[in-house]
Order: structure tokens, then sequence, then C-alpha cells
């Protein structure tokens, strides 16, 4: 999958990050190794339902999605939130009708979000790169950016100029839990089911609430 910071990020040294590290101490005890390519999230989606990967390292739980995914219990929890361009905020929970939101491609935000969709309140405008989006909002593409919240302050960090021109609104918009994906196409649901059984022992499973 595609860089996730400060979860996945890919460096000259290689890949980094908290999901990085809990993989490579993890999987060497179910019989596996980490090997990661670097693909947008949406095509790494369809790679893991045409079998082309062996699974994705973090990934919301989803019916659809688990036909050909098989996950673990969540490792992370993400909270998202609706970020802005300073001096233009708003009450997200009154005044949404007719915002227009940018978005990662291929990515799920909850049933609130896709019921705004649905009711054709907001318009989604969808972007490739996540690291772009804060970027794409502070030159006034879109009225406000849905980005989860651990990976906006790891970019802000890195871009102060940045960092002054935007900030999120409260409270959170949504929480996404987040877990190892296996796909069945290469025996996933046995994967998943070793790892499953490591991360209660270890303690490791979290419960995402907002």
């Amino acid at each position: 999958m595609g860089a996730f910071p400060p979860f996945l990020v890919y460096g000259e040294a290689g890949p980094t990050g908290l999901a990085v590290r809990l993989a490579d101490e993890l999987f060497p005890e179910i019989g596996l190794r980490l090997v990661l390519r670097d693909m947008p999230f949406a095509r790494a989606l369809q790679e893991a339902r045409s079998g082309g990967i062996e699974g994705l390292l973090l990934a919301s739980r989803f019916p659809e999605r688990e036909t050909y995914l098989a996950f673990t219990p969540p490792v992370f929890c993400e909270y998202r939130d609706l970020f802005v361009r300073r001096g233009e905020e708003f009450d997200w929970r009154q005044t949404i009708a007719g915002k227009t939101i940018g978005v990662g491609q291929g990515l799920s935000y909850g049933p609130m979000f896709q019921s705004w969709i649905d009711a054709r309140l907001i318009t989604p405008v969808p972007l490739s790169n996540m690291s772009q989006l804060l970027e794409v909002l502070a030159r006034g593409r879109f009225d406000a950016a849905l980005i989860s919240r651990s990976e906006a302050d790891t970019l802000l960090a890195l871009q102060p100029d940045l960092a002054r021109l935007v900030l999120p609104l409260e409270p959170h918009i949504t929480v996404a839990p987040l877990s190892f994906a296996f796909a069945r196409a290469h025996d996933g649901a046995a994967r998943a089911e070793k790892l499953t059984a490591l991360l209660h022992r270890r303690g490791l499973i979290k419960e995402c609430n907002l």
C-alpha cells in the first residue's frame, strides 16, 4: 500500500513506521516476512481482490472487503477529522450542506459520511495522493479535507508554513479501526487466524470508540 504516516513511511533506508515495526515484530512468529510494495490504496484493494498481492499492511474492515480479504482485529485506532483553512471554520454538525470535501481515493469514511454523499449534501473530491490533501485544501480547491489526524499531524510537523494555513474542526468525524488484512486468494484466512491469536496473547488488540 502507499505511504500512510505515521504507520507507513517510505524512505531511502526502506519502509518505516508504527505498523511496519509491529509487523516486523510479529510476522516472523507466524512464519511470514513483510515485503511492501508502494501503490495507491484503491489499486492495492484491486490487487488484493485479483490475487496480485498477498494482503494490505493496514485496512478497515467492511463487508464488501471481507469477500476477498481476511482481517485481524484492530491494531490501531485512527481518528479522522475535517480540516479547513484558518478563518473559514464552521460547525460541521450544523452546516455541512453544500460543502466540497477532499478525500483519499478508494477510502471509506464510515456510514455518516456516506449518508452525506447519498443525500447529496456534499461533493467529495477524491485525490490519489493523501500527502497532498492539505496542500490542495490550502490552495482553495475544496471547502474542507477529511484526513486521519495522526497522518495530518505528521505531515504538518514537516510543513510549518502549511500548518499555519489549516486546522482541524472538532469533534472527530469518525474513527477507523485499522487491521492487518490478508488476501483470501493466498491462504489469507489461515494467516489472519494465526496473527489474531498472537495479537490476543500479546494484548495488542484495540477498542476503537469515538
